[in-house]
């Protein structure tokens, strides 16, 4: 946890961006509501977690995933796209889908960002 300002200010450097005049795109962090996924795999497996995002309006879809590794820990940020002038004031859920793949036996703490400084933390252990 202590890398938090670390991953948002990394996020938020490259956040935005406006095309042209007639034109409007952003993109921006967001933070993850649940995450399912497995609890072990083996080394060089790719291990899949499910995670359930909201975007703040009907514009927003899915962008990237970004991490900052330390050690055994992984801190993951999501990012997504809001593409449009005009967009209904629904906050959609999304299902984006993240693959974590180790090289070496151990357990390993990935953190997904639920706030600024918060997180929902799924263990996993590589065999």
């Amino acid at each position: 946890m202590r890398y938090p300002a670390l991953l948002l200010s990394c996020l938020l450097l490259g956040g935005c961006s406006l095309n042209s005049e007639n034109s409007c795109k952003v993109t921006a962090v967001t933070f993850a509501r649940q995450v399912d996924g497995p609890k072990t795999v083996r080394v060089n497996q790719e291990a899949k977690f499910a995670v359930l995002l909201q975007a703040d309006n009907s514009c927003g879809k899915f962008d990237s995933f970004v991490e900052a590794s330390v050690g055994d820990t992984v801190q993951i940020a999501s990012k997504i796209s809001y593409d449009g002038c005009v967009c209904a004031q629904t906050k959609p859920t999304i299902q984006a889908d993240y693959t974590f793949r180790a090289t070496r036996a151990g357990t390993y703490y990935l953190q997904f960002l639920t706030d600024t400084s918060r997180f929902i933390v799924d263990t996993l252990v590589v065999q």
